[in-house]
Parts: C-alpha cells; structure tokens; sequence
C-alpha cells in the first residue's frame, strides 16, 4: 500500500514537472519569440517610412545586447530574494510592453531605450527566468532534457510568426503590427505566469541529500580553473573564433529579411516562407547539433557547420539571380 502511494506521487510530480516545461515552451513560443524572432522582418519596412539608415536602425540589436550584458550578474541574483511569479510578470510586461512601443516611436532614439528594455524583460522570463524555474524542479535529472524541450518552443512559434508577421506587414504596416503583437505577447503571457508560473513545493520534487550534492560535485570534470584557462592560448584562440562565428550568425539572423525584402523585393509571402524554413531548421539544428558533438566531436561538427554556413552565404550572393537559391539560406 505505502509502494502504491509513493508511486502515485511520483507520477503526480512528474505531470506537475512537465506541465512547467510546456508553461516555460509556450512562453518561449509565443511572448519570447515575439520580441526576439520577428524584429528582422519590420527593418525593412520601418527604414522605409521613418527615413532610417539600415546601420542606424540596425543599432536596436546592439543596445539590446548590451543593456542585457549590463544588467544579467544584477538579475542573476534576485531571483533567489524575489518572489519567481513577480519576476516573470515583470519580465514578460517590459518585453511585451516595449515592443508595443515600438509602434509609437518615431525617432532613433525611443527604438533604442525601448530595445534596451524589452531586452532586459525577455531576460527575466527566458534568459535567466525559465533555466531557473527548471533547475528549480529538477534538481536531481532531466534537467537538460526538460530545458531542450522548454527552449524548442522559440523554434516552434518563430515557424508560424513569421508568416504572420510578414502577411500583417505588408497590409497592415509597421504601427499596427507592432502594437498587435505586443498586445498578443502580453495577453498571452500575464494570465499563465499569474496562473501557473511558481516554485515547486516540499515534496513535490526528488530532495537532494547533502551527501548526494557533494558525490556530484568532486565526481564531476574539475576543470583547468579560471586563472589557468585564460593563460592558454586555444582558449583565446576558440573565443576569438567564435566570435566572429557569432559576427557572421547575427548579421544573417537580423538582416536576411532587409536582403530579401528591400534588395531582392521578394514578395512579403515567400520572404515569410523563408523565415519559417529557417526557424524549422533551426529546430531541427539544436536537436541533431547536440547528438553530434556527443558521437562524433566538437571539431567534425564545426567543421559541418563552417561548411553549412559557407553555403548559406553562398547561396544569398547568387540567390538575386537564382530566387530558388535563398531556401538554402
């Protein structure tokens, strides 16, 4: 009898554990990949009506990247003094909120503050807010799996918003799209974080004993230390290329729809199209990524990468002649 019951409570938590994966997936799908997935789609458009240089425009994902380096080691640490559920609010009203005010804004200056906001609301809810949130109830395993699933929510709602977004551009204009999608990202959001956003409560997930804590940590890869990794020089060597890895990732994601749009002046459907095969592959990416570097190293599969990634590049350089060539991107 007292074996049944355990075993039912069991099941219980791991309905609750899982049910807070999908909560933290459709967080990702729909708030989050509104504010992060669909803003290269309205640089065209807002260039266009406001008189923008695309390289000033084009500074929102700068300020955004910056006010999140800025305030992420300040963040970081009040999760653990400030209730999860007021966090999660307020994450997901600033992204949602600056993204509505994107369609009141008429001058450089307002998209920059209100990309610098919206920035720091997506890092509460999903940048720092969702890993916690998950660690929170799995301390014990299935934490990396339950953060894959949570995180492929991004990849799922980019595949459909990006048709939205581009059909709503093209005949509803750049004012009304912003405000009805941040209108969308805020009603979507406030209910289910008030709802069902919260830490798990005594007994409802595995305790992790002291003993247990300290097996995991001595039997773990220690590490060469902070001191002695930065005297090596392929660290420096590694961190130097990915950053111009990253350089050339970014300048694809936040500009193929400028390319496409203004350059090629493909219609707003087959530019949506592109965007939702890209955030398919995406998808797929981070799933067969991780299998890869598990079964056949870290050099092979950058080296496929590199190679995927000079294709793509490839392929944009010849794809005004050759439209069809652009699915490759």
């Amino acid at each position: 009898m007292g074996n049944q019951t355990l075993s039912t409570n069991n099941k219980i938590d791991n309905k609750k554990k899982y049910f807070i994966v999908f909560i933290c997936m459709f967080l990702q799908a729909v708030p989050y990949s509104i504010a992060q997935n669909i803003q290269p789609l309205f640089v065209p458009y807002v260039i266009k009506q406001f008189g923008f240089s695309l390289a000033g425009f084009s500074l929102i994902f700068t300020c955004g990247a910056i006010a999140s380096a800025i305030f992420s080691p300040v963040l970081g640490n009040v999760f653990e003094k400030v209730n999860i559920k007021l966090l999660f609010l307020l994450g997901a009203t600033l992204s949602a909120v600056g993204f509505m005010g994107f369609g009141f804004s008429h001058n450089l200056a307002q998209f920059y503050v209100l990309a610098a906001m919206q920035k720091v609301g997506c890092l509460l809810f999903s940048g720092i807010g969702v890993p916690y949130l998950i660690d929170s109830w799995f301390p014990k395993e299935g934490r990396g799996k339950a953060l894959g699933i949570a995180f492929s929510g991004g990849s799922i709602g980019n595949v459909f918003l990006q048709q939205i977004t581009s059909q709503m551009l093209a005949s509803r204009g750049v004012t009304y799209s912003y405000i009805f999608f941040g209108v969308l990202a805020l009603v979507c959001s406030l209910p289910i974080v008030m709802i069902f956003v919260r830490l798990p409560k005594a007994g409802e997930v595995e305790v992790v004993e002291e003993n247990e804590a300290e097996e995991v940590q001595t039997s773990g890869f220690e590490g060469l230390g902070a001191k002695a990794t930065k005297q090596n020089k392929y660290f420096w060597l590694f961190s130097i290329g990915y950053a111009i890895i990253a350089v050339s990732i970014s300048a694809l994601s936040t500009q193929y729809a400028t390319y496409f749009t203004g350059e090629l002046g493909l219609s707003a459907t087959l530019v949506g199209t592109l965007g939702s095969v890209f955030a398919a592959f995406c998808l797929i990416g981070n799933v067969s990524g991780g299998a890869l570097f598990d079964k056949i190293g870290t050099l092979k599969t950058m080296t496929i990468s590199m190679l995927l990634q000079g294709v793509a590049i490839v392929a944009l350089i010849f794809c005004a002649k050759v439209p069809g060539l652009a699915f490759l991107f």
